[in-house]
């Protein structure tokens, strides 16, 4: 990887955190005053047409805009072919939304939903405006302004509902909100695009990239149903009241995870695209960031094991106590989910999604039978967290398989890659496990003094087990975090300075 590319990947994983730490922020912060000013009808109202709107969008994902970012060389044909092709089937899909508008309405007993609906249908024609404008961001690794772009959508997305809800506004703030976000996101992409369609369509180009996008667009539907067959089967044989607390215990889990690739995953995504014919280059940069995000991924999801029980009680209450076990359980799940995910923006960038995808369909077929078994057997959720487990090692076991066999990445490799996180793991564990067991006839595992304890000790024994052994990846993890946090420090001083300079001389 070349000094320039490697640079402008840490400046996205930086640039993504810090946008993607202050829409968290945002969407709190909002949420908390919505809450107050709108009813529990409102949200349940837009969560409807939500569910609507992303289910009809995930349908006609192509992945013609992942194309724009991974194929080597693009032109003006094959941009202007997939924005029209986008502005097209959006359209189309905008009309069959407004068409059964009526038919929703009466499927969720409320009628409201379909006029919202009638007036939500232009989120389709604006995510087909912007889209091509957003993969030429991406493409050109530009994440300060894809984060800009997105912040702005996010913070006009909640300041404006918040306004009109003052106003009286009631449901059709959170509907104004959203609109008015996503137009304003789609005049700064392309301002910050520079790039705008011409009156031309040629076929070829977008059968050039549909092979491509084919496999994506199977991957997106099979990763849908991968992701939510847990909640279908349980749904369906254990009942809602078990699936609520399915549900916390996974996105509790999940939470951490989400986030990390949320990160990691756009910018890897249009680095390897760069070099993906450099193997080499591709290992080397994947062997770096397994060894990161294991650093991450370990301490963590060991902290969230041990604090399970006092951080469900406290912060939810007593009657969400039967969410601990499969919450426990799935952070072993989630550990390995979060070093499976390095993989993914490899596979996309080498053009591997139609494997994937086959390999996606197996696993699905295994945890479907898993799920099924175990609660046919009586086991409950604690049973389905297990063959969440069971399934992703599986998966894990295939995806290396499929590294192996197109990257020549082996399994050794990938071990090695986080040798030192899982030493300091095992300390971690076992620091923690002496700790409960000598504390609890003084605290109890699930009150607010062992949720604090659990948390220092956890923090401590990760620097005190890096002072005394000192893996040099770990330092050498540690050094690039510190380097990059002068580095940063010395431009926003040197910009403070120059400004200073400049009002003077203006003076």
């Amino acid at each position: 990887m070349s000094k320039s590319l490697a640079q402008k990947t840490k400046e996205g994983v930086a640039w993504n955190t810090l946008f993607g730490i202050g829409r968290w922020v945002f969407r709190f912060a909002s949420s908390v005053i919505l809450a107050r000013l709108l009813f529990p009808e409102d949200f349940g109202v837009m969560g409807a047409v939500t569910i609507v709107i992303n289910f009809t969008k995930r349908m006609s994902s192509f992945g013609f805009n992942l194309v724009l970012v991974q194929k080597k060389e693009i032109n003006d044909d094959h941009k202007n072919a997939v924005f029209y092709f986008n502005l097209l089937l959006e359209s189309l899909l905008a009309l069959i939304v407004i068409a059964l508008a009526s038919y929703l309405a009466d499927f969720y007993h409320y009628r409201a939903v379909e006029k919202i609906l009638y007036v939500m249908s232009i989120i389709f024609i604006l995510d087909a405006l912007g889209s091509v404008p957003k993969a030429l961001l991406q493409r050109k690794m530009k994440f300060k302004q894809f984060g800009i772009v997105q912040m702005m959508n996010t913070v006009t997305g909640l300041i404006v509902p918040i306004v009109l809800a003052l106003l009286g506004f009631g449901v059709w703030s959170l509907v104004w909100g959203r609109i008015l976000g996503s137009i304003l996101g789609v005049g700064i992409v392309f301002y910050y695009a520079r790039w705008f369609p011409r009156l031309s369509f040629k076929f070829r180009a977008l059968k050039e990239m549909f092979a491509f996008g084919f496999w994506v667009y199977a991957n997106n539907l099979i990763n849908y149903t991968q992701n939510n067959i847990d909640y279908f089967l349980i749904g369906r044989f254990l009942g809602v009241g078990a699936l609520g607390f399915y549900e916390r215990a996974f996105n509790l889990m999940n939470l951490p995870r989400r986030q990390i690739a949320h990160i990691i995953n756009s910018v890897l995504f249009s680095a390897y695209s760069k070099i993906q014919d450099q193997n080499e280059k591709i290992i080397r940069t994947l062997k770096r960031v397994q060894t990161s995000i294991a650093f991450i991924g370990y301490p963590l999801m060991i902290w969230l094991y041990f604090a399970a029980p006092s951080f469900i009680t406290v912060l939810y209450g007593p009657k969400w106590t039967p969410t601990i076990a499969p919450l426990q359980i799935m952070c072993i799940s989630g550990l390995i989910n979060t070093l499976t995910m390095t993989f993914f923006p490899v596979i996309l960038a080498k053009g591997l999604v139609a494997q994937r995808t086959m390999l996606q369909g197996i696993y699905l077929i295994l945890l479907s039978t898993l799920i099924i078994v175990t609660t046919k057997m009586g086991f409950g959720i604690v049973g389905v967290a297990w063959s969440v487990v069971v399934g992703s090692l599986v998966y894990l076991t295939f995806i290396l398989w499929l590294m192996y066999k197109y990257l020549h990445y082996s399994p050794f490799t990938f071990f090695r890659a986080q040798r030192s996180a899982a030493i300091y793991g095992i300390i971690q564990l076992a620091a923690l496990t002496a700790v409960v067991n000598g504390l609890k006839g003084i605290f109890s595992i699930d009150s607010w003094p062992m949720f604090v304890i659990i948390s220092v000790v956890s923090v401590l024994v990760y620097f005190a087990s890096h002072l005394f052994i000192g893996f040099s990846d770990v330092q050498e993890f540690f050094d690039e975090l510190l380097k990059d946090a002068k580095k940063a420090f010395r431009k926003l001083t040197n910009r403070k300075q120059k400004r200073v300079a400049e009002n003077v001389g203006e003076g």
